[in-house]
């Protein structure tokens, strides 16, 4: 899959040899991601399409395209000697003039910069274009995130509805078993009514939970532009992710192909080079000319043919203060940068430590209930129904077993949905999201 035609021809347009520079970028980046990839544990499918249709559709990553794409667009400007000078000139009344032809004159001049002033400024603009792209991978990978976040609340939403519906049932298949218990005596009527208090309590909880339901469903779907109740796919069950990796190696990751540390080491190289570049510019230009001089221009009137003189010339900068302000200008610009990057790695590197913590308690948690509680919740639930049916229970444990079982049962999903949450995180720190389907790749540049 691709980016909309009107999206890449602008990549096409620009000529292969103005970046060459661009043929490694992504060479290691498709070796991390595969790598990557293999590690994290594999998404539903029901969420893999809408992953999919986000990098399509995304009006925010459209945003970025188009500005990755208008900075592509300064390649061709930069590195290119300056436009050459062409000068007519006209002598209007020569005396005793023998041609009219020969009052003219023409000239051509050319400038030329100090010798490596082209390359340097060539190879700036290049890196912010490989910043540019780099910030393009850190605004798919912010989307991406912020589908799976909004797609598990979702999820969430409608687990908590079905096992509330569940409840309901439970509860209504209770009420004969009271029915019965009164009309023998063993019980009172008095558990009939608190099954039906029990009921409607229960159907206003789930009346509420629809009602939360709908915001999430039409922020969800105003990341891909549909329609606001549009509905979403969800699997039946979410299993806990398993994350194959160590805290160590989620920092690494992070420094290799977080996309935005990425971009700011190389903005910070652009400003090495804009310093390099302002040094050059304090040295001095030269240019070459030819003019061509009629007979009769000026008081030639004497010559038989015309007149050819060739011109060198020199830019003298004089203004050193200008040229050592500008050095001094981009050097302070990469210092704010490299000052920037490690602040962010430090916060970077102490989120994924806090996520990865996070992430193991709620597999623990998950293994509780789901191993542990729920099984035994069940089987106490089976014996107490036995024993309610003849008279050695009360419709208080009946009721509390119950709301453990939905309990721990929430439990278990919500672990499941805060770990892939918490997978979403990680992934779009270490910059692990697959893109590599639809960012712009070497040849396209």
């Amino acid at each position: 899959m691709k980016f909309p035609m009107n999206m890449i021809n602008s990549f096409k347009k620009i000529s292969v040899h103005k970046t060459v520079f661009a043929i490694s970028l992504l060479i290691g980046l498709t070796i991390s991601a595969i790598y990557t990839k293999a590690q994290i544990p594999e998404k539903p499918q029901e969420l893999q399409q809408y992953l999919h249709k986000a990098l399509e559709s995304s009006p925010e990553i459209r945003a970025a395209v188009y500005a990755y794409e208008a900075q592509l667009a300064r390649l061709p400007q930069t590195g290119l000697l300056p436009d050459p000078e062409v000068m007519l000139g006209f002598y209007a009344n020569p005396e005793n003039g023998g041609s009219f032809p020969g009052r003219f004159a023409f000239g051509v001049q050319q400038m030329f910069p100090w010798p490596g002033s082209l390359s340097t400024e060539r190879e700036a603009e290049q890196l912010r274009a490989r910043a540019a792209l780099f910030n393009l991978h850190s605004v798919m990978q912010e989307v991406l995130e912020e589908v799976e976040q909004r797609w598990m609340d979702y999820y969430y939403f409608e687990q908590v509805v079905l096992l509330m519906d569940r409840q309901l049932e439970l509860l209504e298949e209770l009420i004969p078993v009271a029915e019965s218990r009164f009309s023998s005596g063993i019980g009172t009527q008095a558990d009939v009514l608190r099954l039906e208090m029990e009921i409607q309590r229960m159907t206003t909880m789930v009346l509420n939970h629809h009602d939360q339901i709908k915001p999430t469903l039409i922020a969800f779907n105003n990341l891909f532009e549909r329609s606001n109740f549009e509905l979403i796919s969800i699997p039946d069950t979410l299993a806990f992710p398993d994350l194959n990796y160590q805290d160590w190696e989620l920092l690494r990751l992070a420094r290799q192909q977080n996309p935005e540390l990425m971009a700011l080491e190389e903005e910070r190289r652009s400003y090495e080079k804009n310093r390099e570049l302002a040094r050059i510019s304090g040295l001095p230009d030269f240019s070459v000319g030819l003019e061509v001089m009629g007979r009769d221009y000026a008081g030639m009137m004497l010559m038989d043919k015309e007149a050819v003189v060739a011109q060198v010339g020199i830019r003298i900068p004089l203004q050193r203060n200008r040229y050592r302000a500008a050095q001094n200008e981009a050097m302070q610009r990469a210092n704010q940068v490299r000052s920037t990057s490690d602040s962010r790695i430090a916060q970077i590197e102490s989120e994924l430590i806090s996520l990865y913590k996070l992430l193991r308690n709620q597999e623990r948690n998950s293994l509780l209930y789901s191993r542990e509680m729920l099984p035994r919740a069940h089987h106490i639930y089976e014996l107490l129904l036995e024993a309610y049916a003849n008279g050695n229970a009360s419709l208080d444990e009946i009721l509390q077993i119950q709301r453990d079982i939905i309990d721990y049962k929430l439990q278990v999903h919500e672990s499941a949905v805060e770990g892939w949450k918490l997978i979403s995180r990680i992934q779009s720190l270490t910059g692990s999201f697959d893109i590599s389907e639809k960012a712009p790749q070497a040849e396209q540049f």
